[in-house]
Order: C-alpha cells, then structure tokens, then sequence
C-alpha cells in the first residue's frame, strides 16, 4: 500500500544523525517527521491544541461513519506543515494516513485499516489534480460508506486567488482556515530562530522587517 497511502505511526522520524532540526524546513522544505518530533513547526496559531481536541472528538464520534473537514491555506502559509502535525500528535489514539496517490486499491486499503484496528481512519488529502480531484474524492467517500467502512478526511486544499462566482455564504466554512499574516506570537519565535542562525546583522534586521510591525491575530 506504500505506494498510495503513507502510514504515521510511532517511529516513523527515524534516528537522528544529526541535531540540526529544522534548518531545511525553514529554508522552505516540507517538514519531516524528525522536525515534528523536535517540535520545529512552531505551532501555526494560537489555538492549535483546542482545535487538535476538536479535531479528535469528530474522529471518534460515532456518525456519521464517513466524515470530512478542510483546511484552507495560501500558498507558502503552512497547510502541509499543519496538516502534518495533527497526524504527527493524533497517531496515539487513531489509524492516521496521509494519501500519495489515489489508485483503484486506495478505498480497500482504508477498509482493510480500520477492520484491523476497528478505528476509523484519519486520512489527510493534498487536493488537487495531481494526488487526487472533488470527483475522485466524491467517489471515495461513496465507496467507503457503501462497504460500511469508517473514515475522516482532512482536506488541505489552497486558497483561490481568483473568485469562483459562488456567494460566500454558500461556501462551506472550514474547519481551519491560515491566515497570510503570522500571529503576532508566532512571528517573534519565528524571527528569533532565525536570528539564532546567522551572524550577518545584515539578515537579523531583514528578519525584525519581515516579522515585527506585520502581523495580526
């Protein structure tokens, strides 16, 4: 199944050979599972542990058996990052998957997770053309609920620049949506990693220009 589904489970991060964690993250890399482990996510928003709890309560909830969620995100603002650390904490107390690829094998390979842990399935899905579309994942949901399986998908999905033509109110509201700014906490601890990682006073003051006088709640 590697080749659809990831699998995050206890020992995943692997061993260090290094302590360098989070350099390539904040150079603009996706984050690893070391980097989690070592907490380099720097936590996206304040409130990130309540919605973790909440984010746990939907899982577990008896019905519907076949639930979904979105996270929204601009570019460049955290999303995968995001969506990487709830699998990262949640993988205790679920089945938690990220999706590669979506295959003909992906919906039985979901079934088959959750009748072995009897849990339902926290999958989390990069939408797209390229790992998977609206009507692919329509068909998903169908097919898991039909066979009478469990399953919760966090959908991580960009932020349009452009207006789709659809009211606002009609848009379903997502379970998170980032913001383009840092929160102003966030911002500090940002720039104060940074800064801890040149001696060029050069970069510290681009770092203070990009996170101090720029952030909202």
């Amino acid at each position: 199944y590697e080749s659809s589904v990831e699998l995050v489970y206890n020992g995943i991060e692997g061993k260090a050979e290094d302590t360098s964690f989070g350099e390539a993250f904040y150079r603009g890399e996706e984050i690893s599972w070391l980097d989690l482990a070592n907490d380099c996510d720097l936590k996206l928003f304040n409130n990130y542990e309540k919605k973790r709890d909440i984010l746990l309560t939907v899982i577990e909830e008896d019905s519907p058996r076949v639930k979904s969620l979105k996270l929204i995100h601009g570019a460049g603002t955290g999303g995968t990052t995001l969506s990487k650390r709830f699998l990262w904490d949640l993988k205790g107390s679920v089945p938690c998957m990220r999706l590669k690829q979506y295959t003909k094998d992906t919906a039985n390979i979901l079934l088959e997770i959750g009748r072995k842990t009897g849990k339902r399935v926290f999958l989390t899905i990069e939408m797209g053309s390229t790992i998977l579309n609206g009507d692919d994942l329509a068909s998903l949901l169908a097919e898991i609920n039909e066979k009478n399986g469990k399953l919760m998908v966090l959908q991580v999905e960009r932020n349009s620049e452009k207006g789709t033509g659809k009211n606002e109110k009609d848009e379903e509201k997502p379970f998170i949506k980032i913001q383009d700014t840092l929160q102003d906490g966030i911002a500090r601890e940002f720039s104060r990693r940074f800064r801890n990682m040149t001696n060029d006073d050069a970069r510290k003051q681009m770092l203070r220009n990009i996170t101090e006088g720029n952030t909202k709640e």
